[in-house]
């Protein structure tokens, strides 16, 4: 009874501070004209729609048009401000209220929203306009905060403009943009002109005509065209295309810029901790292949690479890797091993490497020799033996095995032929054949370049 008592009372004391603190902030953020203190600008105020005339050639959505053409005659309250012109004249109504049709059910004034609140919410003003991206590229604070009170739209057509900044800067912009001989500016103004050519022609030219066409014939296209308002320009209007080129780009860097016979795939975590048969793996096939045509790549940690030879060229896949939620990177590993145009794949049981293989595993194959590294655990467990080995064997050419024990156990369990048994190569005995002797070369030389 006692406990309850004092724990009431304690809810009551925490209810009543929690109310005085809001009440302050609520009073420190009003000004005397009754506005939020935060919201640096006037109500945002609904158009007239009603009897407004739109140009286009090609009549897709009448309503959204006539919303387009309402905000480009709409005039603001006079409190506002230089700063809604500045934004007003490179503002794109259309494709705001096509993003947005909360905005768009409402009639609201499309760039009011934008400066009051539509930035804050990471809303975009136009398509080749990215405001996450540039407030995270160019507007953070020095202590990494971001200040709240600079409208990135404003910000790039006052300033960020005139200084080189890109409208869309996502992870590796500059990298991407440097490999294809331009800066970030200049790169985003030709994908600028390019999404405006397109948008232009399919309001009023021979494309827009063709899209009717179709319409008359399926509705469905003409309710599509809302979507083609956003004219994506590949890959450099898409951030995950950019930063899986920049990353590439890093990679072949790394790599001395040119191409290797051999590939070796391993995690950082495994090298120089006593692993004798992932020692003596790499060591054979240095051997059999040379070592300045031979390229290491290291996933998942440093590792220790002291001990590999000098010549050996070693590539680190995650140092400029992005991080990223939606960044896939199996799927650039791929892409830089198939671009290096090795004849031999060497997969040393890493993890990401293993993943890759289910999906992407095919492109490999059908230009390498994929040779698959299975330690004792995994042989011995016949759920994993499953996942790695059967489920994949027609995209790997050969099995490594640490032990004979193992490969016996191999063959046995999986009732291999002798003449596919001879596939299984053992990594620790010195005087079993080199992996890499009958090598598939009519499928290399056959691979397509």
């Amino acid at each position: 009874m006692v406990g309850s008592r004092v724990f009431g009372v304690f809810r009551g004391r925490f209810r009543a501070v929690m109310t005085a603190v809001v009440r302050r902030v609520l009073r420190r953020n009003v000004d005397p004209n009754g506005r939020g203190a935060g919201a640096r600008f006037p109500p945002v105020e609904a158009m007239q729609v009603t009897d407004v005339a739109f140009d286009a050639g090609h009549v897709f959505d009448e309503e959204l048009l006539a919303l387009e053409a309402a905000s480009d005659t709409h005039r603001p309250h006079a409190e506002w401000g230089p700063e809604y012109e500045v934004v007003k004249a490179a503002f794109d109504p259309l494709f705001y209220l096509s993003r947005n049709p909360d905005i768009a059910r409402q009639a609201l004034d499309p760039v009011g929203h934008y400066l009051r609140a539509g930035a804050r919410e990471n809303r975009d003003p136009a398509p080749w306009f990215s405001t996450a991206e540039y407030r995270r590229a160019y507007l953070k604070g020095s202590a990494g905060q971001q200040p709240n009170k600079v409208n990135p739209f404003y910000h790039f057509l006052t300033e960020g403009r005139a200084a080189g900044y890109a409208p869309r800067a996502p992870a590796n912009y500059d990298a991407f943009c440097r490999s294809i001989g331009s800066d970030a500016h200049e790169t985003s103004e030709r994908v600028r002109a390019r999404m405006e050519d397109v948008r232009d022609r399919l309001r009023r030219g021979e494309l827009g005509e063709m899209v009717m066409k179709a319409t008359a014939l399926d509705p469905l296209i003409g309710r599509s065209w809302r979507a083609g308002l956003r004219v994506r320009v590949p890959p450099a209007s898409n951030a995950i295309g950019v930063r899986r080129i920049g990353h590439l780009i890093d990679l072949q860097h790394q790599a001395g810029g040119r191409r290797a016979k051999a590939v070796i795939v391993v995690d950082g975590r495994k090298l120089g901790v006593g692993a004798p048969e992932i020692e003596a793996i790499i060591e054979r096939t240095i051997a059999n292949v040379t070592a300045d045509e031979t390229v290491v790549v290291v996933l998942d940690g440093l590792g220790s690479v002291a001990h590999l030879n000098p010549m050996v060229r070693v590539v680190h896949f995650g140092l400029a890797m992005p991080r990223a939620k939606d960044y896939k990177p199996g799927r650039t590993l791929v892409e830089f091993i198939r671009s290096l145009r090795p004849e031999i794949v060497v997969n040393l049981n890493a993890v990401l490497m293993n993943k890759a293989m289910r999906r992407q595993g095919r492109a490999v194959a059908a230009s390498s020799v994929v040779y698959q590294y299975l330690p004792f655990d995994v042989t011995r467990d016949a759920a994993q033996l499953g996942s790695r080995y059967y489920r994949a064997i027609d995209v790997h050419h050969r099995v490594i095995v640490p032990t004979q024990a193992e490969r016996d156990h191999l063959t046995h369990a999986f009732t291999l032929p002798e003449a596919q048994s001879e596939s299984i190569w053992i990594a620790c005995d010195e005087h079993a054949p080199p992996p890499f002797i009958g090598l598939r070369t009519e499928q290399v030389n056959n691979a397509p370049n």
